[in-house]
């Protein structure tokens, strides 16, 4: 008797419209962020449901932290420069959320450094002069161009001989 009453409200209130909805937990938003962000590959409904939980869910700081730095992951993976404050928000608002705001202090560090020298970027050494024993420059290896020491500026100058042009190479004083 009390399971047909039970069962006669619900479908009462399906017909009407007003059934509850089952409201979805932080935690059960966090999960449908992850698949969105790594099964899919939808990066920015991931950023999208990461958000909502860091608003939504803010009293739950580890839940909050961590979807932060989800969403700061997700932006770098897009190139975006959003994954910076997504790290500053979790320093700022959870830094006794220890794990989470290790990951982003790493990231924004690593976002923030200048990169690394590359072989394109090392200083190079060419020869310039070679076998000059005057003050007044000589011959560059290729023989089209002259080196010279220009002494209003005190740098390094090259001159073209085919085609008169001079530039400066060396800064001078």
């Amino acid at each position: 008797m009390k399971t047909t009453r039970i069962g006669l409200i619900a479908i009462a209130l399906i017909t009407l419209g007003t059934a509850p909805t089952l409201a979805q937990t932080g935690h059960d938003l966090f999960q449908q962020a992850l698949v969105k962000e790594q099964a899919d590959g939808d990066l920015r409904a991931a950023i999208s449901l990461y958000e909502r939980i860091a608003r939504d869910f803010a009293t739950d700081a580890g839940l909050a932290a961590r979807s932060l730095v989800q969403m700061g992951q997700c932006y770098e993976r897009l190139g975006s420069q959003e994954a910076q404050n997504a790290y500053r928000q979790v320093l700022e608002r959870y830094p006794n959320e220890v794990e989470s705001a290790e990951q982003a202090r790493e990231r924004l560090a690593a976002l923030t450094q200048p990169p690394p020298m590359t072989a394109a970027s090392t200083i190079q050494i060419r020869l310039l002069m070679a076998g000059v024993s005057n003050t007044f420059g000589g011959p560059y290896p290729d023989g089209r161009n002259f080196v010279r020491i220009n002494y209003e500026t005190g740098g390094l100058e090259v001159r073209d001989l085919v085609t008169g042009e001079s530039r400066q190479i060396t800064p001078g004083d």
